[in-house]
């Protein structure tokens, strides 16, 4: 057939060079195998290799139960699985074999079978070779020692040694070469980029000198080029984990924050941009512990997960995230309300699908765990959106009480690579027990095929070839010329957080939106800590168990008769909400935060509205433009400092009675006491003063919750949505049974008790900076500590003014607001809907009846509707709500046999 499709194109084609391209073409449709990123690769050899490596036949027998001479069991199921046409093929090859001859034939065909149908996936996988990271906690291996008190930063595991494998399938059982290697360090972290002529990746120097990131060519991999430098010879740095974009950016992880995880010692890492040379480097991810494992999503979005904790359980407290690759629209994804899975890493997107696949963890654990299917389609928390797989089970619903820190799972997978919605390569183990994690092409069902081994794990794989179908760049809304940026909110009653026990908060209960700011301690402050058996805060700034940050009021927003409210924010801050009440009592409150770019505009449906449910569209907001923030109280822009802000208050109005001696035995003096002198052991260790009056007034509180003055949302409130009104000023007795009980005829001012109100809702700091209260000496260790997070951003600065200068990024898709169908950047192919964009319509050809809607580009649906079977054969117009914002959507149709969707833009 093909002799014959040449003889013919050579007979119809004088032209040479027109013969030359359609033979091109012709070889292209019959061997799917050639292409860009693959060079002239045959198809894999199907026929069964004279040997079999032993560690193949090995996991086959383990996986078949087939021990000593007895086979004719396993080679029946084995047989009668096959498809026919492998089964044809088994028969015809048989002939007189029997034993352990014809079982290796059999499980030949099997494994033919299951990857067959993958060829142009499998010609060429990378992974790599290297030790298994972590230790102590998940985020434990980045190689950097921030060590300040004896205890260890580093991998647990850590080695030296490892290498890019480059795996060739010329047969079913090809061996790796090592396409870069390094004896005195560690390579880790590929990614391949879109034309599969390129692999940015990391490697180590020595131990403790963390990773940086470096660029090879398939083509020529003996000399990468190094792209990140540590800032300074002082000061050292990982950048790992590396993502191109489809822009030619790189997004990375990276500790050059100079934060700390709050409960331990080791460094942490947030996500930062750098164009293709590494130049232009910024960070663009604000965040309280780590982020990790950025992947391009198929829509252009990036997804990867985020490790939180912010007035919350410590434990369960890292679930999926996704951003645009400018930064812009960080947003939870899946399970930041959710107790298990306690960690969700590795995940990657399943191809053609909305779903993703990723590792479920612990928290105390390594990085590594149990296999699931996740879709934030179904649900954006809890276990109704997961399906636990290899082997597909019922997903757990809580953890078991024994098992908190571990997240109650086995350590046994790492790293996926989705093929489809059912088979995928992963590093895997069989126990805890070995060592080593093996690569494996394996089902949902735990099928599994060998298909790498070395003698250090093998992990990470990814596809060594150009990918079909390359993910829209998205245009960047970020302009750093600009110090601020917007929220919108258009109703706060829509959503959980409002939501009462036996009801919703009535409309006009909620007058304002206090704004607060995160400052996160600096890497290597272990200058003290609170607590004992059940943990600790390391460099605390309030008693254990309640804030773990230092805070900032930054100010109020009014929200309006509609519940809408529209403010402004400093960019690349950290900030989280409380919903206030006219008392200033906080009625909700975050448990999170949220960053935004420069110039981004952020809109925010309610307070914690379900992502998988259409708002009302409502009319046009009455909070109108976006304002600056009131400043009520007069202590906003300030770190929030007991000392300064509520003793003065108790100087005033208590002191006189609440004094040593009283009959209450509440003395509410100012006089500082140091740590150690404290009878209460969770100060013993701290290396701070404490305000006797804060010590006094937080007795029995804030490590559990209530206590008998105060109600404080503790730092083990589970991940779940919390009731409004459920904790907080509003259930304090030192408010409602002492203050607004005109207690001995105090009469404090209307600001006054909402100051104190807003202490408890804050969760009850004590320093306002992580040096107050400290003793000179440690004052001036932190500060030195905290000189090269300032170095760095004042590197962070010069990058972002030759940004600036430099001007937009290049080939960026700008969504054109004359364009009336961006069919360029079509997610499914199909000419069922027509975008205008100048009328904000859609034009939509359909036969049947279903739903249509509007998502934004992490799923979170902004619109939807039902469309009857009624006009179905001619168009129908669908204007969309006025309540979108600027920026990027995905318009969808699902109907009985028929399914179209389009990306979008909006453009006010």
């Amino acid at each position: 057939m093909y002799e014959l499709c040449m003889g013919s194109l050579k007979a119809e084609c004088l032209n040479k060079k027109v013969f030359l391209f359609i033979v091109a073409a012709a070889v292209l449709m019959v061997c799917p195998l050639f292409g860009p990123g693959r060079g002239l690769l045959a198809a894999i050899d199907e026929k069964m290799p004279s040997t079999i490596p032993a560690e193949v036949i090995a996991d086959w027998k383990d996986q078949d139960g087939v021990s000593g001479s007895s086979y004719d069991a396993a080679i029946e199921k084995i047989v009668g699985e096959l498809p026919a046409d492998y089964k044809a093929k088994y028969e015809a090859e048989k002939g007189s074999l029997s034993g352990e001859k014809l079982y290796l034939l059999a499980c030949h065909w099997r494994r033919v079978s299951k990857m067959q149908k993958h060829e142009a996936d499998l010609g060429r996988i990378l992974f790599a070779k290297h030790h298994n990271f972590g230790g102590f906690l998940v985020g434990y291996h980045e190689n950097v020692s921030s060590n300040t008190i004896g205890m260890p930063t580093l991998d647990d595991n850590w080695q030296n040694g490892g290498a890019l494998c480059d795996l060739k399938m010329t047969n079913y059982y090809s061996k790796h070469d090592y396409l870069f290697e390094k004896s005195d360090g560690v390579p880790r972290d590929p990614c391949v980029s879109f034309d599969g002529k390129k692999v940015v990746f990391a490697i180590s120097g020595k131990k403790g000198k963390g990773y940086k990131l470096y660029e090879l060519e398939v083509d020529n991999p003996s000399k990468p080029k190094q792209l990140t430098t540590d800032p300074a010879t002082d000061i050292v740095v990982a950048d790992y984990e590396p993502c191109y974009l489809p822009n030619g950016d790189i997004m990375f992880s990276s500790t050059r924050c100079f934060g700390m995880v709050d409960c331990a010692w080791n460094p942490v890492s947030n996500m930062y941009l750098m164009n293709g040379e590494g130049k232009f480097l910024r960070r663009v991810g604000y965040d309280q512990v780590h982020t990790f494992y950025p992947v391009v999503t198929d829509n252009g979005t990036v997804v990867y997960t985020r490790w939180e904790y912010n007035d919350r359980i410590l434990t369960s407290c890292m679930g999926l995230f996704y951003m645009h690759p400018d930064g812009t629209h960080q947003t939870e994804l899946y399970g930041n309300q959710t107790t298990w899975p306690m960690t969700m890493i590795h995940a990657r997107p399943i191809p053609n699908s909305e779903k993703l696949m990723a590792v479920a963890g612990g928290h105390h654990a390594p990085y590594s765990g149990e296999l699931m299917i996740i879709d934030p389609i179904k649900a954006t928390n809890g276990t109704a959106g997961i399906q636990m797989i290899a082997p597909k089970r019922p997903t757990k619903a809580v953890v078991k009480k024994d098992d908190m820190s571990a997240g109650d799972v086995e350590f046994l997978f790492q790293n996926p690579l989705p093929l489809n919605e059912n088979e995928f390569l992963v590093s895997w183990r069989k126990t805890e027990k070995e060592k080593l994690y093996k690569l494996y092409f394996m089902d949902v069902d735990g099928n599994r095929e060998l298909l790498a081994w070395d003698n250090q794990s093998v992990s990470q794989p990814v596809l060594l070839k150009a990918r079909a179908k390359i993910p829209p760049r998205l245009a960047s809304s970020v302009d750093y010329s600009k110090n601020d940026a917007i929220f919108t909110m258009q109703n706060v009653y829509v959503g959980a957080g409002l939501k009462t026990r036996s009801g919703t908060v009535a409309k006009g209960t909620a007058k304002r939106l206090r704004v607060v700011k995160i400052d996160y301690r600096v890497q290597g402050a272990t200058i003290g800590q609170t607590g004992g058996q059940s943990g600790f805060v390391s460099c605390p700034v309030a008693k254990f168990g309640a804030s773990w940050e230092s805070k900032t009021v930054l100010g109020e927003a009014k929200i309006y008769d509609d519940g809408s409210a529209a403010f402004k924010v400093p960019a690349l801050t950290p900030v989280y909400f409380q919903v206030l009440d006219s008392n200033g009592y906080c009625i909700a409150t975050m448990r999170s935060w949220s960053t935004l770019m420069p110039g981004e505009q952020f809109p925010c449906v309610g307070c914690h509205e379900p992502k998988t449910e259409s708002p009302n569209p409502g009319q046009v907001a009455l909070a109108g433009e976006p304002k600056e923030l009131d400043k009520p109280l007069g202590i906003e822009g300030r770190h929030f400092k007991y000392g300064d802000m509520i003793q003065p208050i108790l100087d005033q109005h208590c002191i006189t009675c609440h004094k040593a001696g009283h009959e209450s035995g509440l003395d509410l003096r100012g006089d500082l006491i140091w740590g150690a002198d404290l009878s209460d052991a969770d100060y013993k260790d701290s290396k701070r003063y404490w305000t006797r009056s804060y010590v006094n007034l937080t007795e029995k509180a804030a490590s559990f919750g209530s206590g008998t003055y105060i109600n404080c949302l503790s730092i083990f409130s589970m991940s779940e949505q919390q009731s409004a009104y459920a904790f907080g000023s509003s259930k304090s007795p030192l408010m409602t049974k002492v203050i607004n009980a005109k207690h001995n005829d105090v009469k404090l001012t209307k600001k006054e008790k909402e100051i104190i109100a807003c202490w408890i809702d804050l969760c009850c700091p004590h320093s306002g900076f992580y040096t107050d209260y400290m003793k000179a000496a440690d004052s001036t260790q932190y500060m030195k500590l905290l000189d090269k997070r300032l170095k760095w951003e004042t590197i962070e600065e010069k990058n972002i003014e030759e940004l600036i200068k430099n001007g937009p990024v290049p080939n960026a898709i700008n969504f054109d607001s004359d364009q009336s169908n961006f069919s360029a950047i079509n997610l499914v192919k199909n000419a069922g809907i027509q975008y205008f964009a100048k009328q904000q319509q859609i034009v939509l050809q359909r036969s049947a009846a279903g739903i249509f809607m509007v998502t934004d580009l992490g799923g979170r649906v902004m619109f939807r509707t039902k469309l009857s079977k009624q006009d179905a054969i001619r168009s129908t117009t669908i204007s969309l709500p006025s309540n979108l914002s600027t920026g990027a959507y995905v318009v969808r149709f699902d109907g009985a046999g028929e399914r179209c969707e389009q990306m979008i833009s909006v453009v006010k």
